[in-house]
């Protein structure tokens, strides 16, 4: 399926390595105030980037069985 993202969205997917698992029970790592996502698709930052957001922004979506997260561009704090 082809995704094209509109506007200043990015779409992104957890960043499922700042989790720690335990008794089968993914706990944040990091701050509870900011959020690590991992860039799919975005017109100026490169797929597989790693950006920061603060925690509550986004849109859940599901794309053919997998979960994204589309947030606003200006929304972003950090880019690594």
């Amino acid at each position: 399926m082809k995704i094209q993202m509109l506007n200043n969205n990015i779409l992104c997917r957890d960043n499922i390595d700042t989790f720690e698992k335990k008794d089968g029970v993914y706990i944040p790592k990091a701050s509870k105030d900011y959020k690590s996502l991992e860039v799919v698709q975005a017109e100026d930052i490169e797929a597989g980037s790693e950006i920061y957001i603060k925690n509550h922004l986004g849109t859940s979506i599901e794309i053919e069985g997998e979960k994204y997260i589309v947030i606003d561009k200006h929304d972003i704090i950090l880019v690594v």
